[in-house]
């Protein structure tokens, strides 16, 4: 399991690969960078959450959202390594599970299909280096494999095997990635 350290560290590392970041650049980057900022207050609403402070967990996912548009509950899972270009309008569910190295653009709701209750708290498994479009909807009892691309405004009601791409509403396969080094990289 990564350290949070170590997760911030990958989480920086993600917006200008390659680059070291001191403490005055990576405070340049929490503050120019709306995505940093989320991810790096998702980072501290995690530690809260772990430690039993529920409350404080929830103050923090209140100013996450009122700071950088982005509503990820305590609760969920996000490996290191997370790029959120553009954090706005991204809903992340209580019980969702993502790898490391994913990157999810603007929009995007993943999250359990039914949440008054009617059906059992099921949430999406992603795994790692996953990119998930613009306005993307993942909901459910399903996962995601290494290295999947979801399309713009896909709906992603079951699985999506590794190395794919998946496009529609609901979503189907429309390609299959050969080359495991082809990946979007925003």
């Amino acid at each position: 399991m990564t350290s949070l350290g170590d997760a911030i560290r990958t989480d920086y590392s993600r917006i200008q690969p390659g680059r070291k970041y001191s403490v005055l650049r990576a405070l340049d980057a929490t503050t120019t960078n709306p995505g940093m900022l989320a991810t790096l207050i998702y980072r501290l609403q995690c530690l809260l959450f772990d430690r039993g402070y529920r409350r404080l967990a929830g103050l923090a996912r209140v100013a996450n959202n009122s700071l950088t548009g982005a509503d990820i509950l305590p609760g969920s899972s996000i490996g290191a390594g997370l790029l959120l270009p553009h954090p706005n309008g991204v809903v992340i569910g209580h019980g969702v599970r993502i790898g490391s190295s994913c990157t999810i653009l603007q929009g995007v709701t993943i999250g359990e299909k039914f949440a008054d209750g009617r059906a059992p708290h099921d949430y999406p498994q992603i795994g790692n280096g996953v990119v998930i479009g613009a306005g993307a909807i993942l909901l459910g009892n399903l996962a995601v494999g290494d290295g999947a691309s979801i399309a713009a405004n896909a709906v992603v009601l079951s699985d999506v095997p590794a190395n794919s791409v998946v496009a529609g509403s609901p979503a189907r396969i429309i390609r299959t990635l050969t080359s495991p080094d082809f990946r979007y990289e925003a």
